[in-house]
């Protein structure tokens, strides 16, 4: 896993970025280090951060990446939002990385992996009548597969289509891919998979490929920087995982996009494993403040209800059926009123309190200070992981970066797996993959 950091003002923007990558092994798992910090471009104030996996498809980020830095070469867009979409055009189009085998690979795999979900709801069916003492016999688990199957064709037919399929893409992956996708079946079914016929297994498939709805092994892509005509700075985020017949499965997370304007001039926000930056910013954490919404909602809602009848029951046992109802119903409608009052009162309070006194401090914080916080929440991230019980799935050396309108991208802290002072050739030749050997 990874903890990353963007600090946005009206300055500059600041990156932090640990080190650590898991690697889940047959023997266990390995923490090894890696880069997921990079300028995008070797002239223009643009950097990226790579969470989640550390390779698409088998290629490492780090490769597609500095392979993007040299194709876009001087070229410049005029919003970051239009890096964005580059790299992910970039991607999609590279047969090179992703020829037509590979992606049948991903075919299989994700499909795969999409019948293994619709395993566990089985296995959770099946455990819950296990535990209620009904025998199973192989019939039942073929119809309850069938239910579970047709439930998940219903909520497929609800689900919004990924910004590069549509209802065309569809009929051409399944001709494309029908025999990976029935290979997929057969070893992950295999019983199962005479509950259901090859032809709705195959297109529901298809149609759990090209909607939003599930995700495998993915990746998140954070831009950041200043676009040519922008003069405060400016974040996307984008999740990816694969190509197949040669469209991207990506999406702009929209609800983490940051645009520093004049009113809305400070942001800080925490990528992949945000659960000690969230802490800092709203004094309370995310888990024990759903556990507090949680225990007060069922107290309301289930207990306190509860309670109230069996006093009815003990000292009015006299009260109508239909009047009890009613009782019951209003306690439970005043319980519902007060949760969602607790729940907006919590973030309210965190907001007033917390986040906007410090979102307030940042818009004034000079570039040095920015890079600083950020370091920081990342390291109060490792820290807590080195601390407690958790596996250590953040660590190592932070790579810090601050980018701003005049200066560009520089590096606060940069890790290399050599001595620079040993490789000036390193360093001269940086601008040869787009200069022709003539530095700018």
């Amino acid at each position: 896993m990874t903890a990353e950091v963007a600090i946005l003002n009206r300055n500059a923007v600041a990156l932090a970025a640990d080190s650590a990558v898991t690697l889940r092994l047959p023997a266990g798992a390995k923490i090894y280090q890696t880069n997921k910090l990079f300028a995008l471009s070797k002239y223009e104030p643009v950097a990226v951060m790579v969470y989640g996996s550390a390779d698409f498809m088998g290629v490492p980020w780090e490769t597609i990446v500095k392979r993007y830095r040299a194709n876009l070469g001087h070229r410049s867009f005029r919003r970051v939002a239009g890096y964005g979409a580059d790299l992910l055009n970039f991607v999609e189009r590279n047969s090179a990385f992703f020829p037509p085998r590979t992606q049948q690979g991903s075919c299989y795999d994700w499909t795969r992996f999409w019948l293994r979900l619709l395993k566990m709801r089985l296995k959770g069916s099946l455990e819950s009548k296990l535990k209620a003492g009904a025998p199973i016999s192989e019939r039942e688990v073929a119809s309850t597969f069938q239910r579970i199957f047709d439930e998940e064709v219903a909520h497929l037919g609800r689900s919004s289509d990924l910004p590069r399929f549509s209802r065309g893409s569809r009929a051409a992956l399944l001709r494309r891919y029908r025999r990976q996708i029935g290979e997929a079946v057969k070893d992950e079914l295999q019983k199962l998979g005479g509950a259901i016929s090859a032809r709705r297994l195959a297109e529901a498939a298809v149609r759990a490929i090209t909607s939003d709805m599930y995700w495998y092994n993915e990746s998140g892509i954070v831009i950041a920087g200043f676009g040519s005509e922008e003069f405060f700075p400016s974040l996307r985020c984008y999740t990816a995982d694969s190509i197949i017949g040669g469209k991207l499965r990506a999406v702009e997370e929209q609800g983490r996009r940051a645009d520093i304007t004049g009113v809305h001039t400070a942001v800080v926000a925490a990528f992949a494993q945000g659960d000690m930056v969230s802490l800092f910013m709203n004094g309370i954490d995310d888990d024990y403040a759903g556990f507090v919404r949680s225990f007060v909602g069922e107290s309301f809602l289930v207990h306190y209800p509860d309670l109230v009848s069996q006093l009815i029951s003990k000292h009015l046992p006299n009260t109508p059926n239909s009047r009890r109802s009613r009782i019951l119903k209003q306690l439970r409608d005043a319980g519902d009123k007060l949760v969602s009052a607790l729940g907006s009162g919590i973030s309210q309070y965190a907001n007033t309190v917390y986040s906007n006194p410090i979102v307030q401090i940042v818009d004034h914080l000079p570039k040095e200070e920015l890079a600083a916080m950020a370091e920081a929440l990342v390291n109060l991230t490792s820290f807590k992981r080195h601390v407690t019980g958790q596996a250590e799935t953040v660590g190592g050396p932070i790579d810090v970066a601050v980018i701003s309108r005049g200066d560009g991208l520089i590096w606060i802290k940069r890790k290399h797996y050599f001595e620079p002072g040993l490789n000036q050739h390193f360093l001269s030749n940086y601008y040869n993959d787009v200069t022709g050997g003539r530095r700018p």
